[in-house]
């Protein structure tokens, strides 16, 4: 079984500035930051559908489909733009939002829905909302952390990032480790120019 997900992929530069802000949160949220997993450069990708277990000999029906629908499409352009907490006063997760692009983007995992859906993928519940995780709460952070967290978080603003093209998408095979997830480009689909 391959542990899969569809994402959209950012310039190197992009994800250079993105990392360049992480370290500033990290480096102002002092000892608390040693409780999150911060996104590596490496990393750092918008997901768009997370298919979960996959038997391998689905792989190039995934493949197929994926490739038909994203080679007609048109290139997105995003602008990233504020930041956000899921987990309310208990924050779980650090994510940078999406401000230009926004509906494109939505539009785009609906595409990647629907070509998957009849494949045994089924839909998801609750509606997309385009963001990039920055960090994820250690399960293992005292109890103390997220307030502390939630306290702190109103000083951090989001960094001015250049607009970027997302020319590709990419099928992505999340390998689960100790140290945190890794992640493999199983195929990338280009769109058309």
């Amino acid at each position: 079984m391959l542990r899969l997900f569809v994402s959209a992929e950012f310039p190197v530069l992009v994800k250079k500035e993105i990392q360049g802000f992480i370290e500033a949160i990290r480096e102002e949220l002092g000892t608390v930051e040693t409780n999150f997993r911060w996104t590596e450069e490496k990393s750092t990708h918008l997901t768009l559908k997370f298919l979960g277990a996959v038997p391998e000999h689905e792989l190039s029906n995934i493949i197929e489909s994926l490739e038909q629908v994203i080679s007609s499409l048109r290139p997105v352009q995003i602008k990233f733009d504020g930041l956000g907490t899921f987990g309310g006063k208990q924050p779980r997760i650090v994510w940078l939002g999406i401000s230009k692009g926004k509906e494109e983007l939505v539009s785009l995992a609906d595409t990647v829905e629907t070509v998957l859906n009849p494949l045994g993928y089924p839909r998801e519940n609750r509606p997309f909302s385009p963001h990039l995780t920055l960090a994820r709460l250690k399960q293992n952070a005292p109890p103390s952390v997220p307030r502390q967290f939630h306290e702190l978080f109103p000083t951090f603003r989001a960094p001015k990032l250049p607009l970027s093209d997302i020319l590709s998408i990419h099928l992505m095979q999340s390998h689960l480790l100790p140290q945190g997830s890794r992640y493999e480009s199983v195929r990338e689909f280009s769109f058309s120019r």
